[in-house]
């Protein structure tokens, strides 16, 4: 193979790895002898997580297509995801047969141009094969821009945008564990909490405030609290975040954050709930069936999480009926996924929590009732400038004592 047809491969490469954050990978063991096609991959991309630029035929024969089965299996596994696209790119100027093509193709040799049209996908191909004088020269140069490029880490933009939920999460439970710790250095820990938050029966039912069966997620006790919360949805959340999408993924913590403050609420006396750990209960189960189900589970990595998380439940003032909640949701969800969106879990799911809205609903009695606590919230939110606020919740506090004093 000369060094014109080296090129034609490089150049084409070279486009979707500037302009579409490509990386070249290796397929094959003999790589550095193999000069007849080159291989690169993003598993980013919405259209094709792997593209063969190639001056073979069509992949017609058992090798190619081993080959290319192996890499879209071996991408599945390290992304999480199901659906891996792949496109085969020729700049052979030899006619064939389309239908020994197995996959999308597009020839770029301008006699035989054929195949799908990548014009609104990756318009720069069409134009990226040029002559040049010095052939050898250019595929050095090239090489080493694609070589370079593939040993570049990730832009911080790329890496947020991959995890954008997850890191949004953890960001969001950092700033309100700074606020609260600047609170608590004037006021009294419970009342910064049911400030910022936290779920209280006393707000939560008795004043209806029912966002704080989500709001109260965000909160965290300790350092300890927090770093070991964070660690556990920095490993679950991004993979869950990448196997399931971003709208799943975002659904999966709603429902469980709700479910497992809910179960909390029910299930235990008036207390003041703080903290994720009931959602990364349903994420922990979710993360492990997935891993079993792609044949991937190794519990050497992850038993530091099973154990952070397990032995949290012997602390005084772990909230052990919210991880029994979160846990269940990701038991049932993970079985939804598991039967292919089994519609029947679906149904389950909502009716679970219909029944839990409408027990906690129908609660009679708040006990016990704190007084002295709500004093200080009130006065909380008049030193922080409510003070109209501070003088109505009083009233609706008197009210709720009437209603729901034992």
């Amino acid at each position: 193979m000369d060094y014109k047809e080296k090129v034609k491969l490089l150049q084409v490469a070279d486009q979707l790895v500037a302009k579409h954050e490509f990386r070249q990978i290796v397929t094959n063991y003999k790589y550095d002898t193999y000069e007849h096609e080159i291989w690169v991959a993003n598993d980013d991309d919405k259209n094709y997580q792997i593209i063969r630029i190639t001056s073979l035929p069509a992949t017609n024969n058992i090798n190619d297509r081993f080959v290319i089965d192996l890499y879209i299996r071996y991408l599945k596994t390290l992304t999480g995801k199901n659906d891996i696209s792949f496109l085969d790119i020729h700049v052979n100027n030899e006619p064939y047969n389309k239908e020994d093509e197995q996959s999308d193709f597009i020839n770029l040799e301008e006699n035989y141009a054929d195949g799908i049209d990548l014009h609104n996908i990756y318009p720069e191909i069409y134009d990226s094969i040029k002559q040049v004088d010095n052939a050898e020269e250019e595929y050095k140069i090239l090489q080493e821009k694609i070589i370079k490029a593939g040993s570049r880490k990730p832009s911080l933009k790329r890496i947020l945008k991959k995890s954008a939920i997850t890191y949004s999460l953890i960001g969001i439970c950092i700033l309100m564990f700074i606020i609260a710790e600047i609170l608590k250095a004037k006021y009294p820990d419970t009342a910064v909490y049911v400030f910022l938050g936290a779920d209280y029966k006393t707000f939560t039912l008795g004043l209806k405030q029912l966002f704080r069966l989500i709001t109260c997620g965000f909160l965290h006790g300790n350092i300890l609290h927090l770093f070991s919360n964070m660690y556990s949805l920095y490993i679950c959340g991004r993979h869950i975040e990448k196997s399931y999408g971003k709208k799943d993924y975002f659904l999966i913590v709603l429902y469980c954050l709700i479910v497992s403050s809910l179960t909390q609420e029910i299930l235990s006396e008036n207390t003041i709930m703080i903290g994720f750990s009931g959602v990364l209960y349903g994420l922990i189960i979710i993360l492990i069936v997935d891993l079993l189900k792609k044949g991937m589970i190794n519990f050497t990595s992850i038993m530091p999480l099973i154990l952070i998380n397990l032995a949290i439940n012997f602390l005084d003032t772990t909230a052990w009926i919210a991880h029994l909640g979160g846990g269940i949701c990701g038991f049932l969800i993970s079985y939804y996924y598991w039967n292919k969106k089994d519609k029947k879990i679906i149904y389950l799911l909502g009716v679970m929590l219909l029944v839990l809205v409408i027990k906690y609903l129908t609660v009679k009695t708040i006990n016990p009732l704190y007084q002295g606590t709500d004093m200080q919230i009130a006065q909380l939110y008049a030193d922080l400038g409510f003070k109209q606020y501070s003088e109505i919740l009083l009233k609706k506090l008197a009210g709720v004592y009437a209603r729901y004093g034992g």
